[in-house]
Protein backbone atom coordinates (compact mmCIF):
# COMPACT_ATOMS: atom_id res chain seq x y z
CA UNK A 1 0.00 0.00 0.00
CA UNK A 2 1.57 3.27 -1.19
CA UNK A 3 -0.38 5.62 0.92
CA UNK A 4 -0.84 4.98 4.61
CA UNK A 5 -2.80 7.49 6.95
CA UNK A 6 -1.84 7.60 11.18
CA UNK A 7 -5.04 8.80 12.76
CA UNK A 8 -9.04 8.42 12.31
CA UNK A 9 -9.83 11.44 13.61
CA UNK A 10 -11.72 14.22 10.90
CA UNK A 11 -8.66 15.43 9.41
CA UNK A 12 -7.90 11.25 8.27
CA UNK A 13 -10.90 10.21 7.46
CA UNK A 14 -11.09 13.46 5.34
CA UNK A 15 -8.00 12.61 3.94
CA UNK A 16 -8.73 8.65 3.17
CA UNK A 17 -12.35 9.62 1.72
CA UNK A 18 -10.73 12.15 -0.96
CA UNK A 19 -8.29 10.03 -1.72
CA UNK A 20 -10.67 7.24 -2.70
CA UNK A 21 -13.05 9.41 -4.22
CA UNK A 22 -10.07 10.40 -5.91
CA UNK A 23 -9.40 6.87 -7.19
CA UNK A 24 -6.19 6.09 -4.96
CA UNK A 25 -5.92 3.29 -2.13
CA UNK A 26 -5.02 3.87 0.70
CA UNK A 27 -5.17 2.71 4.23
CA UNK A 28 -6.18 4.14 7.74
CA UNK A 29 -4.40 2.80 11.04
CA UNK A 30 -6.06 3.89 14.23
CA UNK A 31 -4.79 3.14 17.84
CA UNK A 32 -8.04 3.38 19.62
CA UNK A 33 -10.83 1.27 19.30
CA UNK A 34 -13.35 4.12 17.59
CA UNK A 35 -12.52 6.59 15.28
CA UNK A 36 -13.05 10.20 15.50
CA UNK A 37 -9.76 11.01 17.49
CA UNK A 38 -10.71 13.91 19.78
CA UNK A 39 -13.64 14.45 18.76
CA UNK A 40 -15.36 11.06 20.18
CA UNK A 41 -18.65 10.71 22.01
CA UNK A 42 -19.57 8.91 25.45
CA UNK A 43 -23.24 7.48 25.86
CA UNK A 44 -23.57 6.30 29.51
CA UNK A 45 -26.53 4.97 31.14
CA UNK A 46 -28.94 7.12 28.20
CA UNK A 47 -26.77 9.94 28.74
CA UNK A 48 -24.79 11.72 25.78
CA UNK A 49 -21.34 13.32 26.09
CA UNK A 50 -18.73 14.50 23.93
CA UNK A 51 -15.12 14.16 25.01
CA UNK A 52 -15.04 18.35 24.63
CA UNK A 53 -17.03 21.06 23.31
CA UNK A 54 -17.26 20.51 19.23
CA UNK A 55 -19.65 21.78 17.05
CA UNK A 56 -19.83 22.90 13.54
CA UNK A 57 -19.21 26.21 11.88
CA UNK A 58 -19.82 25.94 8.51
CA UNK A 59 -18.13 28.64 6.10
CA UNK A 60 -17.12 26.17 3.00
CA UNK A 61 -20.09 25.19 0.89
CA UNK A 62 -18.52 21.92 0.35
CA UNK A 63 -17.91 20.66 3.48
CA UNK A 64 -21.05 21.45 4.46
CA UNK A 65 -22.97 19.58 1.52
CA UNK A 66 -20.53 16.59 2.21
CA UNK A 67 -22.20 16.39 6.21
CA UNK A 68 -25.71 16.52 5.46
CA UNK A 69 -25.21 14.06 3.05
CA UNK A 70 -23.69 12.18 5.34
CA UNK A 71 -26.01 12.11 8.26
CA UNK A 72 -29.40 13.53 6.11
CA UNK A 73 -31.76 15.59 8.93
CA UNK A 74 -29.96 14.81 11.85
CA UNK A 75 -28.32 18.22 11.99
CA UNK A 76 -29.96 20.50 13.74
CA UNK A 77 -28.82 24.45 13.93
CA UNK A 78 -28.83 26.70 17.13
CA UNK A 79 -28.24 30.58 16.92
CA UNK A 80 -25.53 30.55 19.81
CA UNK A 81 -26.85 31.26 23.20
CA UNK A 82 -23.12 32.04 24.84
CA UNK A 83 -22.90 33.91 28.42
CA UNK A 84 -20.21 34.73 30.76
CA UNK A 85 -20.01 34.87 34.57
CA UNK A 86 -17.83 37.72 36.18
CA UNK A 87 -18.64 39.94 39.18
CA UNK A 88 -21.46 37.64 40.39
CA UNK A 89 -23.41 38.23 36.91
CA UNK A 90 -24.27 36.84 33.84
CA UNK A 91 -23.48 39.14 30.41
CA UNK A 92 -23.34 38.07 27.20
CA UNK A 93 -20.77 37.16 25.33
CA UNK A 94 -18.38 38.56 24.03
CA UNK A 95 -17.81 40.67 26.85
CA UNK A 96 -16.27 43.44 24.95
CA UNK A 97 -19.37 43.93 23.15
CA UNK A 98 -21.67 43.40 26.35
CA UNK A 99 -21.08 45.36 29.39
CA UNK A 100 -24.56 45.96 30.29
CA UNK A 101 -25.55 44.17 33.80
CA UNK A 102 -21.87 44.49 34.86
CA UNK A 103 -21.32 47.12 38.27
CA UNK A 104 -20.86 50.49 37.38
CA UNK A 105 -17.14 50.86 38.20
CA UNK A 106 -16.40 47.91 35.80
CA UNK A 107 -18.35 49.36 32.49
CA UNK A 108 -17.23 52.73 33.71
CA UNK A 109 -13.36 51.47 33.74
CA UNK A 110 -14.17 49.21 30.38
CA UNK A 111 -15.38 52.00 28.76
CA UNK A 112 -12.65 54.71 29.69
CA UNK A 113 -9.96 52.10 29.22
CA UNK A 114 -10.93 51.29 25.37
CA UNK A 115 -11.38 54.67 24.33
CA UNK A 116 -7.80 55.70 25.92
CA UNK A 117 -6.32 52.32 23.87
CA UNK A 118 -8.47 53.89 20.63
CA UNK A 119 -6.48 57.54 21.02
CA UNK A 120 -3.16 55.97 21.50
CA UNK A 121 -1.00 55.79 18.96
CA UNK A 122 0.47 52.59 19.22
CA UNK A 123 4.34 52.83 17.16
CA UNK A 124 5.26 49.57 16.61
CA UNK A 125 3.24 46.23 15.85
CA UNK A 126 2.05 44.00 19.17
CA UNK A 127 4.29 41.48 19.77
CA UNK A 128 2.84 39.49 21.69
CA UNK A 129 -0.97 38.54 22.65
CA UNK A 130 -1.32 40.81 25.67
CA UNK A 131 0.27 43.73 24.07
CA UNK A 132 -2.19 43.43 21.31
CA UNK A 133 -5.25 43.13 24.18
CA UNK A 134 -4.29 46.57 25.63
CA UNK A 135 -3.61 48.04 22.39
CA UNK A 136 -7.01 46.90 20.91
CA UNK A 137 -9.67 46.84 24.20
CA UNK A 138 -7.83 48.98 26.91
CA UNK A 139 -6.87 48.01 30.53
CA UNK A 140 -10.35 47.43 31.85
CA UNK A 141 -11.62 44.89 29.47
CA UNK A 142 -7.87 43.47 29.46
CA UNK A 143 -8.55 43.61 33.87
CA UNK A 144 -11.59 41.94 33.91
CA UNK A 145 -12.28 39.42 31.15
CA UNK A 146 -9.41 38.63 28.68
CA UNK A 147 -6.36 38.42 30.32
CA UNK A 148 -7.75 36.41 33.34
CA UNK A 149 -9.78 34.38 31.08
CA UNK A 150 -7.09 33.38 28.16
CA UNK A 151 -4.56 32.67 31.16
CA UNK A 152 -7.18 30.39 32.55
CA UNK A 153 -6.90 28.55 28.68
CA UNK A 154 -4.14 28.60 27.58
CA UNK A 155 -2.42 27.94 31.12
CA UNK A 156 0.44 30.65 30.10
CA UNK A 157 0.29 34.14 30.59
CA UNK A 158 -0.75 36.19 27.38
CA UNK A 159 2.07 37.69 27.38
CA UNK A 160 3.75 34.34 26.36
CA UNK A 161 1.47 33.99 23.30
CA UNK A 162 2.11 35.41 20.28
CA UNK A 163 -1.04 36.60 17.66
CA UNK A 164 -0.36 34.33 15.32
CA UNK A 165 -3.52 31.94 16.25
CA UNK A 166 -5.50 34.67 16.88
CA UNK A 167 -7.96 34.87 13.73
CA UNK A 168 -11.56 34.92 13.41
CA UNK A 169 -11.25 33.88 17.13
CA UNK A 170 -11.33 37.00 18.64
CA UNK A 171 -14.19 39.57 18.16
CA UNK A 172 -13.01 42.99 17.44
CA UNK A 173 -15.54 45.83 18.30
CA UNK A 174 -15.78 49.61 17.51
CA UNK A 175 -16.54 52.07 19.50
CA UNK A 176 -20.43 52.39 18.49
CA UNK A 177 -20.54 48.49 20.01
CA UNK A 178 -18.79 48.90 22.95
CA UNK A 179 -21.16 52.20 23.84
CA UNK A 180 -24.55 50.39 22.98
CA UNK A 181 -23.89 47.25 24.17
CA UNK A 182 -22.96 49.26 27.58
CA UNK A 183 -26.15 50.38 27.35
CA UNK A 184 -28.58 48.10 26.88
CA UNK A 185 -29.06 44.09 27.11
CA UNK A 186 -27.83 43.63 22.98
CA UNK A 187 -28.70 40.85 21.35
CA UNK A 188 -26.74 41.83 18.19
CA UNK A 189 -23.96 38.67 18.03
CA UNK A 190 -20.19 39.29 17.00
CA UNK A 191 -18.11 35.87 16.40
CA UNK A 192 -17.03 33.62 13.53
CA UNK A 193 -19.79 30.75 15.85
CA UNK A 194 -22.97 33.28 16.00
CA UNK A 195 -24.62 29.92 14.43
CA UNK A 196 -23.78 26.55 14.92
CA UNK A 197 -25.05 22.85 13.55
CA UNK A 198 -25.14 19.63 15.59
CA UNK A 199 -25.93 16.08 15.41
CA UNK A 200 -29.75 15.48 17.02
CA UNK A 201 -28.20 12.15 18.56
CA UNK A 202 -25.23 10.50 19.08
CA UNK A 203 -23.04 13.49 19.54
CA UNK A 204 -20.37 14.63 17.78
CA UNK A 205 -18.90 11.41 17.45
CA UNK A 206 -21.98 10.42 14.79
CA UNK A 207 -20.39 12.35 12.53
CA UNK A 208 -17.31 10.81 12.22
CA UNK A 209 -18.59 7.54 12.23
CA UNK A 210 -20.53 8.60 9.03
CA UNK A 211 -17.63 9.63 7.59
CA UNK A 212 -16.00 6.09 8.32
CA UNK A 213 -18.43 4.38 6.78
CA UNK A 214 -17.57 6.03 3.26
CA UNK A 215 -13.86 5.00 3.66
CA UNK A 216 -12.42 1.76 2.94
CA UNK A 217 -9.44 -0.23 4.81
CA UNK A 218 -9.62 1.58 7.98
CA UNK A 219 -7.66 -0.46 11.30
CA UNK A 220 -8.19 0.02 14.43
CA UNK A 221 -6.12 -0.63 17.64
CA UNK A 222 -3.24 -0.20 15.96
CA UNK A 223 -0.70 1.75 17.56
CA UNK A 224 2.10 2.85 16.04
CA UNK A 225 5.74 2.73 17.52
CA UNK A 226 8.33 2.85 15.34
CA UNK A 227 8.73 4.85 11.78
CA UNK A 228 11.79 3.45 9.68
CA UNK A 229 12.71 6.14 7.18
CA UNK A 230 14.71 4.75 3.86
CA UNK A 231 17.68 6.87 3.73
CA UNK A 232 17.05 5.56 -0.14
CA UNK A 233 13.84 7.85 -0.27
CA UNK A 234 14.78 11.04 -2.81
CA UNK A 235 14.08 12.75 -5.89
CA UNK A 236 15.59 10.22 -7.94
CA UNK A 237 14.33 6.98 -6.21
CA UNK A 238 10.54 7.44 -5.55
CA UNK A 239 10.13 3.81 -5.23
CA UNK A 240 11.68 3.65 -2.39
CA UNK A 241 9.42 2.76 0.70
CA UNK A 242 9.72 3.97 4.46
CA UNK A 243 8.04 1.40 6.81
CA UNK A 244 5.81 1.48 10.16
CA UNK A 245 6.39 -0.59 13.11
CA UNK A 246 3.08 -1.42 14.98
CA UNK A 247 2.40 -2.73 18.24
CA UNK A 248 2.11 -6.71 18.13
CA UNK A 249 5.34 -6.89 15.57
CA UNK A 250 3.06 -5.69 12.66
CA UNK A 251 4.67 -3.53 9.72
CA UNK A 252 3.94 -1.70 7.11
CA UNK A 253 5.23 -0.05 4.52
CA UNK A 254 4.55 3.08 2.45
CA UNK A 255 6.08 5.83 0.53
CA UNK A 256 3.56 8.59 1.59
CA UNK A 257 2.32 9.02 4.86
CA UNK A 258 -0.76 11.04 6.15
CA UNK A 259 -0.33 11.32 10.20
CA UNK A 260 -2.74 13.45 12.21
CA UNK A 261 -1.56 12.25 15.54
CA UNK A 262 0.14 14.74 18.06
CA UNK A 263 3.09 16.28 15.84
CA UNK A 264 5.29 15.44 19.24
CA UNK A 265 4.80 12.01 19.29
CA UNK A 266 5.55 11.46 15.67
CA UNK A 267 8.79 12.87 15.68
CA UNK A 268 9.04 10.53 18.48
CA UNK A 269 8.61 7.55 16.89
CA UNK A 270 10.71 8.12 13.72
CA UNK A 271 13.81 6.42 14.04
CA UNK A 272 17.15 8.68 13.80
CA UNK A 273 15.36 12.11 13.25
CA UNK A 274 18.27 14.44 13.09
CA UNK A 275 18.70 16.41 16.62
CA UNK A 276 17.78 19.92 15.11
CA UNK A 277 14.27 18.46 14.79
CA UNK A 278 14.01 16.47 18.24
CA UNK A 279 14.98 19.72 19.81
CA UNK A 280 12.43 21.85 17.61
CA UNK A 281 9.95 19.13 18.88
CA UNK A 282 10.64 19.20 22.58
CA UNK A 283 10.20 23.14 22.28
CA UNK A 284 6.15 22.61 21.09
CA UNK A 285 3.79 23.29 23.84
CA UNK A 286 0.07 22.18 24.53
CA UNK A 287 -2.71 22.71 26.89
CA UNK A 288 -4.39 19.58 28.40
CA UNK A 289 -8.32 19.38 29.34
CA UNK A 290 -10.18 17.67 32.30
CA UNK A 291 -14.06 17.45 31.06
CA UNK A 292 -16.37 16.96 33.67
CA UNK A 293 -19.79 15.80 33.07
CA UNK A 294 -22.84 15.77 35.48
CA UNK A 295 -26.18 14.63 35.19
CA UNK A 296 -28.77 16.89 37.70
CA UNK A 297 -32.43 15.31 37.84
CA UNK A 298 -33.88 18.47 37.04
CA UNK A 299 -35.28 19.52 33.66
CA UNK A 300 -33.27 22.42 31.98
CA UNK A 301 -30.79 23.63 34.51
CA UNK A 302 -29.85 26.70 32.28
CA UNK A 303 -31.65 28.12 28.81
CA UNK A 304 -27.53 28.84 27.82
CA UNK A 305 -25.90 27.05 25.53
CA UNK A 306 -22.20 27.41 26.77
CA UNK A 307 -21.11 29.75 29.71
CA UNK A 308 -17.21 31.56 30.03
CA UNK A 309 -16.10 31.77 33.81
CA UNK A 310 -12.85 34.35 33.89
CA UNK A 311 -12.12 34.92 37.21
CA UNK A 312 -9.61 32.60 38.54
CA UNK A 313 -11.77 31.65 42.11
CA UNK A 314 -13.31 29.28 39.82
CA UNK A 315 -11.14 25.90 38.58
CA UNK A 316 -12.68 26.06 34.85
CA UNK A 317 -13.12 28.36 32.18
CA UNK A 318 -16.13 27.22 30.29
CA UNK A 319 -19.02 25.32 30.68
CA UNK A 320 -21.53 23.55 28.57
CA UNK A 321 -25.29 22.23 28.55
CA UNK A 322 -25.05 19.57 26.52
CA UNK A 323 -29.05 19.31 26.94
CA UNK A 324 -29.65 22.33 24.98
CA UNK A 325 -27.49 20.97 21.71
CA UNK A 326 -29.74 18.61 21.39
CA UNK A 327 -32.80 17.14 23.23
CA UNK A 328 -32.37 13.84 22.75
CA UNK A 329 -28.68 13.92 24.96
CA UNK A 330 -30.13 13.44 28.28
CA UNK A 331 -33.39 11.12 29.25
CA UNK A 332 -36.41 13.83 30.31
CA UNK A 333 -36.95 15.28 33.17
CA UNK A 334 -33.19 15.71 33.65
CA UNK A 335 -30.35 18.06 31.94
CA UNK A 336 -26.70 17.69 31.60
CA UNK A 337 -23.43 19.48 32.53
CA UNK A 338 -20.28 19.78 31.36
CA UNK A 339 -17.12 21.73 33.05
CA UNK A 340 -13.42 21.92 31.03
CA UNK A 341 -10.69 22.61 33.17
CA UNK A 342 -7.56 22.96 31.55
CA UNK A 343 -3.83 21.90 32.48
CA UNK A 344 -0.61 21.48 31.39
CA UNK A 345 1.58 18.60 32.49
CA UNK A 346 -0.07 17.87 35.84
CA UNK A 347 -3.69 17.15 36.50
CA UNK A 348 -5.15 18.94 39.00
CA UNK A 349 -6.51 17.39 42.07
CA UNK A 350 -9.91 17.66 44.39
CA UNK A 351 -11.43 18.76 41.35
CA UNK A 352 -14.57 17.30 41.64
CA UNK A 353 -15.19 18.99 44.73
CA UNK A 354 -13.96 22.65 43.82
CA UNK A 355 -16.19 22.11 40.67
CA UNK A 356 -19.01 21.50 42.48
CA UNK A 357 -18.71 24.21 44.06
CA UNK A 358 -18.40 26.66 41.55
CA UNK A 359 -21.66 25.14 39.82
CA UNK A 360 -23.33 26.15 43.04
CA UNK A 361 -22.35 29.59 43.85
CA UNK A 362 -23.03 30.18 40.11
CA UNK A 363 -26.65 28.31 40.93
CA UNK A 364 -26.54 26.49 38.17
CA UNK A 365 -26.94 23.53 41.03
CA UNK A 366 -29.45 24.04 43.32
CA UNK A 367 -29.97 23.15 46.97
CA UNK A 368 -32.07 19.98 46.96
CA UNK A 369 -30.78 18.95 42.73
CA UNK A 370 -29.32 15.57 42.79
CA UNK A 371 -26.04 14.47 40.85
CA UNK A 372 -27.13 11.18 39.41
CA UNK A 373 -23.86 10.37 38.45
CA UNK A 374 -20.40 12.47 36.59
CA UNK A 375 -17.54 11.25 34.40
CA UNK A 376 -14.61 12.55 33.85
CA UNK A 377 -12.77 12.60 30.39
CA UNK A 378 -9.29 13.63 30.05
CA UNK A 379 -8.16 15.32 27.03
CA UNK A 380 -4.03 14.36 26.93
CA UNK A 381 -4.05 17.28 23.91
CA UNK A 382 -6.58 20.21 23.75
CA UNK A 383 -4.77 23.63 22.63
CA UNK A 384 -1.67 24.13 20.92
CA UNK A 385 0.37 27.12 22.26
CA UNK A 386 1.43 29.40 20.33
CA UNK A 387 4.56 31.16 21.89
CA UNK A 388 7.95 32.41 20.43
CA UNK A 389 8.81 28.60 19.82
CA UNK A 390 6.14 27.95 17.88
CA UNK A 391 7.33 29.63 14.57
CA UNK A 392 10.77 28.49 14.06
CA UNK A 393 9.77 24.97 15.44
CA UNK A 394 7.29 24.38 12.90
CA UNK A 395 9.46 25.25 10.12
CA UNK A 396 12.32 22.96 11.12
CA UNK A 397 9.97 20.07 11.31
CA UNK A 398 7.70 20.00 9.00
CA UNK A 399 10.91 21.23 6.49
CA UNK A 400 12.01 17.94 7.63
CA UNK A 401 8.99 15.86 7.29
CA UNK A 402 8.51 17.19 3.46
CA UNK A 403 11.50 16.18 2.33
CA UNK A 404 10.10 12.26 3.74
CA UNK A 405 7.37 12.35 1.89
CA UNK A 406 5.54 12.80 5.36
CA UNK A 407 2.15 15.03 5.38
CA UNK A 408 1.50 16.07 9.22
CA UNK A 409 -2.18 17.73 9.35
CA UNK A 410 -4.95 18.42 11.23
CA UNK A 411 -5.33 20.34 14.97
CA UNK A 412 -2.37 17.91 16.44
CA UNK A 413 -0.77 16.33 13.42
CA UNK A 414 -0.24 20.34 12.07
CA UNK A 415 0.11 21.67 15.43
CA UNK A 416 -2.76 24.46 15.63
CA UNK A 417 -5.69 26.14 16.49
CA UNK A 418 -8.36 24.78 13.78
CA UNK A 419 -11.91 24.16 13.56
CA UNK A 420 -13.85 20.56 12.52
CA UNK A 421 -14.48 22.25 9.10
CA UNK A 422 -10.94 23.73 8.81
CA UNK A 423 -9.32 19.69 9.29
CA UNK A 424 -11.87 18.57 6.96
CA UNK A 425 -10.74 20.71 3.92
CA UNK A 426 -7.35 20.27 5.14
CA UNK A 427 -7.86 16.69 4.52
CA UNK A 428 -9.20 17.16 1.25
CA UNK A 429 -6.35 19.68 0.21
CA UNK A 430 -3.82 16.84 1.31
CA UNK A 431 -5.55 14.32 -0.95
CA UNK A 432 -5.91 16.68 -4.04
CA UNK A 433 -2.42 17.30 -3.83
CA UNK A 434 -0.82 14.27 -3.00
CA UNK A 435 -3.15 12.92 -6.37
CA UNK A 436 -1.60 16.09 -8.23
CA UNK A 437 1.64 14.89 -7.70
CA UNK A 438 1.44 11.04 -8.54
Amino acid sequence: MDIVILGAGFSGLSAAYHLQQLGLECEVYEKEERVGGVCRTEIKEGYTFDHCGHLLHFRDSGIRKLIQNLIGDQLSNHTRQAWIFSKGVYTRYPFQSNLYGLPKEVIEECLLGFIEARNTKHEARSTNFEDWIYAHFGKGIAKHFMIPYNRKLWTVPPRELTTDWMGRFVPQVSLKEILHGSLIDSKTQLGYNVTFDYPKRGGIESVALALARKVQGIHTQKKAIRILLSSRYGRKQRGAHHKIRFEGGFDREFKTLISTIPLPELIRKVEGVPERVRKAAENLRHTSILNLCFVIDRPKVSEKHWVYVPEERFPFYRIGFPSNFSPYSTPKGTSSITVEVSYRRRKPTSVVDRVLKGLREMDLIKRGDKILFHHVIPIPYAYVIYDQHYKPSMKIIQGYLKGKGIHSIGRFGGWQYTSIEDVILEGKETAEKITLNR
